[in-house]
């Protein structure tokens, strides 16, 4: 839960990344986060998508996998030769 107003931080490029994604039916959300000093997530970047028809047909759990592979390729930038940790609430995602 948000209780404070969100403020957008500069990526240090020397911590690591976190992926936080989540998906429903209609579309998928993700936030890109690096932790401050005090361990607090600080969102560096985020987005999200519609799905299309064929795609709202979908299982959730692929569309969970299918978000996570959305956040990373539009945003590989974030990802590219760095450690990076995925944060999931699917079950069946937290071994990938």
């Amino acid at each position: 839960m948000i209780t404070e107003p969100i403020t957008l931080k500069y990526p240090d490029w020397n911590k690591e990344f976190f992926l936080i994604s989540d998906a429903a039916r209609n579309g998928s959300g993700f936030l890109i986060c690096q932790q401050d000093d005090q361990g607090r997530y600080r969102i560096v970047c985020c987005g999200g998508r519609l799905w299309n028809k064929q795609e709202q047909n979908m299982s959730a759990s692929e569309m969970e996998l299918a978000s996570i592979i959305y956040a990373i390729e539009s945003h590989s930038q974030f990802f590219m030769s760095k450690k990076f940790t995925i944060l999931t609430y699917h079950v069946s995602h937290v071994y990938v």
